[in-house]
């Protein structure tokens, strides 16, 4: 009997020794995983920051090493490249190739010994991070051309409005950026995906931006007030799907595999406005003419119809495995008719040194004008610690 349970017990030391081997070796391979994640991380913020691979490899290891308390007996191997559920195999959709760099991967190794039952075992974990430049921009029309006149006749042949803000309104909404994260918030979106696929009066858009803009770092000085009295003005029945598709005119096309990565990114407050206007008229005519009001020299009807509106887009730099850009804007298409119509005049000239009495007959000049969408895709953007250094390649074609 005495026998039997000194054999009990025997196997239960045993057994009790083996779960504690086991117990550390699932420890440390926990912490090891947390300080593989944590590497990675620094790594692909140093690489985001315009570093390179060089630097991103240097800030991996010193966070492993010093900053996550690695042995010195553990080794560190940090690999640079792109993450990219487009092109790369999951689960980890990393891959060596591909441009632009935009994550690390680190491989943690240590050995780790067994206390009661056997040799040590190397064990490792592997962490990886990704950080990707993100730049919005669109081709609409820029503070350099505005115009009170001209602008608020667009927005009122747009909306049916009888807007008349000034210059430095238009001004202050175009260098005011809102976050799209703050927009989603506003709307009711709890993610970018819910954003995206949202349809919405544009009304309420302006009322969501409105929210939005009050958490800007970029405030125009009167901007919230000329936004709501542009959402005054605002008609009901015009809607604005968010997101662009192939199937569907939307104001923001985000070239993201993730798209909540695109919650930080901002876009300006007037960009936002015309585009949601151009996308919710649709293709009905569009009366022009006193947004172009020649008087009394002459009387201008002008209609246009917008063909296809323009989109803001969203995303990455660089090219897609196959050439196409990743991220890519364009402006709208449209179509106008003009008719320039001189008016009747008469003016007093000096001809050989006599005053001239000359009438000036009416003369009516039908102009029809067609014009393609222009694109614009980004070509490169770095974003560093330093506003000088930060910087983004965009090219256009008319």
């Amino acid at each position: 009997m005495s026998t039997v349970m000194a054999v009990l017990c025997l196997g239960l030391a045993v057994a009790a020794l083996g779960a504690i081997d086991i117990g550390n070796l699932y420890f440390a391979r926990r912490e090891m995983q947390r300080t593989a994640d944590l590497a990675a991380s620094a790594g692909a913020q140093t690489i985001s920051n315009g570093g390179g691979c060089a630097s991103a490899t240097q800030s991996a290891q010193n966070n492993a090493l010093s900053g996550n308390g690695l042995p010195s007996s553990g080794t560190v191997t940090v690999v640079c490249g792109r993450w990219d559920p487009s092109a790369n195999a999951g689960q980890s959709y990393f891959s060596t190739s591909g441009a632009p760099l935009n994550a690390v991967q680190v491989t943690v190794s240590e050995t780790v010994p067994y206390f009661f039952m056997g040799p040590a075992r190397v064990i490792q974990a592997v962490g990886t991070a990704e950080a990707t430049n993100i730049r919005s921009f669109s081709l609409t029309t820029s503070v350099a051309t505005l115009s009170g006149g001209l602008i608020n006749g667009l927005l009122n042949g747009l909306f049916g409005s009888s807007l008349n803000l000034s210059v430095l309104s238009y001004q202050g909404l175009a260098t005011t950026q809102i976050k799209l994260g703050d927009l989603a918030t506003a709307i009711g979106a709890g993610s970018m995906s819910q954003l995206l696929s949202t349809n919405i009066s544009v009304k309420n858009l302006v009322s969501a931006m409105i929210t939005a803009a009050s958490k800007s770092t970029t405030l125009g000085v009167t901007a919230i007030t000329d936004l709501g009295t542009i959402e005054a003005a605002i008609p009901g029945g015009l809607n604005v799907a968010l997101g662009n598709t192939s199937t569907t005119n939307g104001l923001l096309a985000v070239a993201l595999d993730d798209p909540q990565a695109a919650a930080n990114a901002t876009i300006s407050l007037l960009d936002a406005l015309l585009v949601a206007a151009e996308i919710a008229q649709g293709q009905t005519a569009i009366n022009l003419g006193t947004s172009l009001n020649l008087s009394p020299l002459a009387s201008v009807t002008a209609q246009a119809k917008i063909i296809q509106p323009p989109v803001i887009a969203v995303g990455e730099a660089g090219q897609y495995p196959n050439g196409t850009w990743r991220t890519s804007a364009h402006s709208a298409q449209v179509q106008i008719y003009l008719n320039v119509s001189l008016v009747s005049q008469s003016l007093n000239l000096t001809y050989l040194g006599l005053p001239q009495l000359v009438n000036i007959s009416l003369l009516s000049l039908p102009i029809y004008i067609e014009a393609g969408d222009g694109t614009a895709y980004l070509q490169s953007t770095q974003c560093t610690t330093q506003q000088t250094t930060s910087q983004s390649t965009i090219v256009a074609t008319t």
